[in-house]
């Protein structure tokens, strides 16, 4: 009770020096501390090089009492909370690198107004009795810590909304770990080392709407796919071989990573009707070397679809035939030769990422596809591409076996803005470009001459290792250089070519020619012409 008027009267004190003398600072000079401010209210203060929780114990004093909204502590060593350590304290948040391998039961009783509590690189195996007795906290990270198990710690928090215990070692999850909170939206288990799951465990978390088990050793999806209103689940690189059992009850679920698994194989009724709301499902990593036909017959909302960095050869016609909203699909890193008419059902597609695959042709891959504004299809084997979408915007070409691009009627694409056909085999590209062109990358091809026509609006250029001819017809190229040289990205290896008369240039950087080097004999024609008799001055003296 005296505590209390003592703290009373100070504030009083305080305020009526800040009213009488004017001071509208709420941030003294504190020692290792700073604090931030705006509005004239206290934001947040960080502390650094803290040996011992008992160097703050003036900072509720320095700070007049305030509520601190945030409190963080950067580059710490002390190792344990002692008990009174927040005497005084009021804090929303509050954020620690240290590594804490001891927490007093009573330590953090004192500050009851903590909505937030982010404990990094502890060192404790198990839950502080004192951190479960933060009934009203709302957030709680133990990220990068030491954690082994998880009992049932976190039952009397039922306030609790997200829960990271991400990069831990955590091996073994309780039955009813998470019985009490019906309150809990997210919790993050990633990078630890649980091997499996019971099927009860996020049963009770009746609006958990997201569940990250990434990087684990799970080897089975019972028990993950038990709640029905978890909406997305992340649970890529583990070892998972199978999940044609996985969804037994209708499902929420919209986002569904199951990448880098050992799967192989997918069953045809895998992806069954329970799932029928996903709307992004990645499957990249996963060896599949090949998919059942209707696979995918019930994800009708499906928007973003991922295959890449399989073993892919052949894919069905009838594959993709469901999915009307389908908007992104990533099929790179396989092994496809051949595609038809794959998507000419998805005429909402937006971006498609064929790259590194081994397809020859693309005839008509591309028919119905009005929306596309992206294609990638480097790192192929095309030597002569067809007819593109009139909306596309972004064009990836590179790395193929092009030898001419008069065929994709370039100049009719209005909406066009980036195009890479670096690494190909082109001989000429002086053709009309699209207005709106903003990036033109063609390195590494077998240009000898620059082109006489392009917009303005270009302003990102690759024009590198190719064999440049550098002579008098080079010195347009070589103003373009001089003139827009912030636009060209390899301007400084940009090098005339073996090729051509003048090979004392052969390998010159073009930037730092002159028109003389390039173009020796219009200089001595000009000589010439200055002192021919027609520009000879005749004067006669009286």
């Amino acid at each position: 009770m005296a505590a209390m008027s003592y703290k009373v009267v100070y504030l009083f004190l305080s305020f009526h020096v800040i009213f009488v003398y004017g001071k509208s600072s709420l941030c003294p000079d504190i020692e290792k501390c700073e604090c931030s401010q705006s509005n004239k209210k206290l934001n947040q203060v960080d502390c650094q090089d803290i040996n011992n929780m008992a160097e703050l114990k003036n900072l509720a004093f320095d700070l007049q009492y305030m509520r601190i909204p945030v409190l963080k502590i950067h580059q710490c060593n002390a190792k344990s909370i002692p008990r009174n350590s927040f005497f005084n304290f009021s804090i929303k948040s509050f954020s620690s690198a240290c590594p804490f391998s001891n927490i007093d039961d009573d330590s953090l009783k004192q500050i009851d107004s903590l909505r937030e509590l982010k404990l990094l690189s502890t060192e404790f195996t198990e839950i502080p009795t004192a951190v479960g007795r933060l009934v009203d906290l709302r957030v709680l990270y133990t990220n990068d810590g030491k954690l082994t198990h998880v009992k049932m710690e976190f039952q009397n928090m039922t306030r609790l909304r997200e829960l990271s215990l991400k990069n831990n070692k955590i091996s073994l999850i309780a039955e009813k770990a998470f019985y009490g909170n019906s309150n809990l939206k997210t919790i993050d288990l990633s990078e630890n080392n649980l091997m499996s799951l019971s099927p009860a465990t996020f049963e009770e978390s009746r609006k958990l709407k997201k569940v990250l088990l990434q990087v684990n050793k799970l080897n089975s999806t019972k028990g993950i796919f038990k709640n029905s209103n978890i909406q997305e689940i992340n649970i890529r690189d583990n070892r998972l071989e199978s999940i044609n059992d996985a969804f037994k009850i209708e499902l929420e679920l919209e986002i569904l990573d199951l990448g880098k698994n050992p799967l192989k194989q997918i069953g045809p009724k895998a992806f069954n009707s329970n799932v029928r709301q996903l709307k992004t499902l990645i499957l990249d990593q996963c060896e599949l070397f090949s998919l059942p036909s209707m696979v995918f017959q019930y994800l009708t909302k499906l928007e973003k679809l991922d295959l890449s960095h399989n073993k892919l050869e052949t894919i069905s016609p009838e594959i993709f035939e469901a999915l009307r909203n389908l908007r992104e699909i990533n099929l790179s890193d396989n092994e496809i030769r051949i595609l038809g008419d794959l998507f000419s059902k998805n005429s909402r597609l937006e971006r498609i990422d064929l790259s590194r695959n081994l397809i020859q042709s693309c005839d008509s891959i591309f028919y119905g596809l009005q929306n596309l504004k992206s294609i990638d299809l480097s790192y192929n084997q095309l030597e002569v591409p067809h007819e593109l979408p009139p909306e596309v915007g972004e064009l990836y070409l590179q790395n193929n076996l092009l030898t001419s691009l008069i065929n994709l009627n370039i100049h009719s694409l209005t909406y066009l803005r980036y195009l890479d056909v670096e690494r190909n085999n082109l001989k000429n590209v002086d053709f009309y470009l699209p207005e709106n062109l903003e990036t033109f990358k063609f390195a590494s091809n077998n240009l000898t001459r620059f082109l006489t026509y392009f917009s303005a609006n270009i302003s990102t250029w690759t024009l590198s290792n190719n064999p440049w001819i550098c002579d008098c017809d080079a010195i347009q190229f070589l103003n373009f250089l001089k003139n827009e040289s912030n636009k060209v990205v390899d301007i400084n290896t940009t090098r005339c070519g073996e090729i051509g008369k003048n090979t004392e240039l052969y390998g010159k950087l073009i930037i730092e020619l002159t028109e003389y080097e390039l173009c020796p004999e219009r200089l001595r024609s000009h000589i010439f012409l200055s002192v021919s008799p027609a520009n000879i001055g005749i004067h006669r003296f009286s």
